[in-house]
């Protein structure tokens, strides 16, 4: 039996009880390329959901949204542009339907396999909010996969790791190598990498009950953003993050 140590400073408690390894196995991956770097503002423009088995070719689903106008600063990161989702993008209603429902549909076909998001607090922020715009409803996060935070889980086992958090980043600082990055699709596989690559440095992580992961990364999310409030205090005593705190969706929309 291989013995699994506590990750340094974080007791047993933390993670809860462990069991079968679930970040070697089959994975789900999302992600969304939009608009704007602020949630509540951004418009999804392109979107990849990928179920990764070990062994296999990835299966990939992927959505072109025609939603415009879109920043030069948004193209500048991603490359899309206006004229190209006007000429091959989907009705943004039937997509963000589409996008949503295969997601749900996910769930029940995979049952207990978890989804990995690359700051989940951002995408299914965004989601949500499209979601009532299109179809008047707020996204059902009951209804997704277990969520695996990427961003959230790296900054948990591996806090004071020096340089930047961005996907390309961090994915190199555990060896690992971004392949077509700032497309939904290459960040979804990048992102599945990163968390396969964090359950192998840390075992813990990669045994510890999905369920209570959920707890873990939204704990642990709050905890960054009170620090980064408390930081950003220093020249700025009246900064808020507000509802920012709340994981995966910053407007507390949890349907809980």
């Amino acid at each position: 039996m291989k013995l699994i140590k506590v990750i340094p400073g974080q007791s047993e408690w933390k993670w809860g009880k462990l069991g079968p390894k679930w970040s070697d196995k089959t994975l789900i991956g999302f992600d969304a390329e939009t608009t704007s770097q602020f949630p509540l503002q951004a418009k999804i423009l392109s979107a990849s959901i990928i179920i990764d088995v070990p062994g296999n070719e990835p299966i990939v689903y992927e959505w072109l949204l025609n939603q415009t106008p879109i920043p030069i600063q948004s193209i500048s990161v991603h490359g899309i542009t206006e004229e190209k989702v006007i000429i091959d993008g989907m009705d943004p209603a039937i997509g963000i339907k589409q996008i949503i429902e295969k997601l749900y549909q996910v769930k029940i076909d995979y049952p207990n396999i978890p989804i990995v998001i690359v700051n989940a607090n951002y995408d299914c922020s965004v989601l949500n909010e499209q979601s009532k715009e299109f179809l008047g409803h707020s996204l059902d996060i009951n209804k997704i996969p277990f969520i695996i935070d990427s961003l959230t889980l790296d900054r948990i086992v591996w806090p004071y790791r020096r340089g930047r958090r961005i996907l390309s980043a961090t994915l190199s600082a555990y060896n690992g190598i971004i392949q077509s990055a700032h497309t939904s699709t290459g960040d979804t596989l990048a992102g599945i990498k990163l968390v396969r690559l964090i359950g192998e440095k840390y075992p813990y992580v990669g045994h510890a009950s999905l369920s209570h992961l959920q707890k873990v990364q939204a704990d642990a999310h709050k905890q960054w953003c009170d620090q980064y409030e408390e930081y950003q205090h220093i020249e700025n005593p009246d900064f808020m993050i507000g509802n920012s705190k709340n994981w995966p969706i910053i407007n507390g929309d949890n349907n809980d």
